[in-house]
């Protein structure tokens, strides 16, 4: 069995070798220790340093660093997975009603013309999507206060934050709908177009949120020496 010292070393050690993030240097720690301890008792003249090098040696001339990759690369394939299912759980049932009524909310008052100028009030919703966003990202931070030490798990649910999602409703605004108008399309296609548009990035935001917050949970209850 390796001391507190020694298990303390081999998070060093991962460090050392650019493994930042927490929860990855447990996962290998817990390695090197069992490969190591293993070493130990087949030779006991061995000490701890050379049975490190050794079993350190066998991953390879890369060291952790195709290791540290394979993990990203299954987190991230992991991350986009649910954040789909927490997508498209809007628009099943009971969700479904939710994102009608925003739906109808967002476009009831552009439908009976209750701004003089219809593109004025695409407008107002761009800029409140703007401030919407920014809320919900300040909301975030407050909330889920950051780990002292990277974690790596953590890193599923980020993707693009709250704001950027919220961001693309001026940018569809700015770049698409006076181009809508100017082909000749009828406004209430560009209502409907629009309004569309916008509650898919609200409804992007809400599962990207739901699927940080159930990340954020699990990391904090597993790896609470992070926090």
């Amino acid at each position: 069995m390796l001391t507190n010292e020694q298990v303390q070393y081999l998070h060093q050690f991962c460090v050392k070798h650019y493994v930042r993030y927490y929860d990855l240097q447990v996962e290998l720690v817990d390695h090197l220790a069992e490969a190591i301890e293993a070493k130990l008792q087949a030779n006991p003249s061995l000490d701890f340093d050379k049975a490190l090098n050794e079993v350190y040696a066998g991953f390879g001339i890369s060291g952790f660093a195709p290791v540290v990759a394979e993990r990203m690369v299954a987190l991230q394939k992991s991350g986009s997975k649910q954040w789909r299912k927490a997508f498209t759980s809007w628009f099943t049932v009971p969700r479904i009603i939710i994102t009608a009524v925003i739906f109808l909310l967002l476009y009831l008052p552009l439908q009976f013309s209750l701004f003089p100028n219809p593109q004025d009030g695409l407008l107002l919703y761009a800029v409140l999507a703007c401030l919407l966003g920014l809320g919900m990202s300040i909301y975030s931070l407050v909330k889920f206060k950051k780990p002292k030490r990277s974690l790596l798990f953590l890193q599923q649910g980020r993707g693009a934050d709250v704001l950027s999602w919220m961001l693309q409703v001026p940018v569809f605004y700015f770049y698409f709908v006076p181009g809508l108008k100017e082909a000749t399309v009828h406004i209430q296609v560009v209502n409907i177009i629009f309004t569309a548009f916008a509650v898919c990035m609200f409804v992007c935001c809400l599962a990207q949120f739901d699927v940080y917050k159930k990340a954020y949970t699990k990391a904090r209850a597993q790896y609470p020496q992070a926090f």
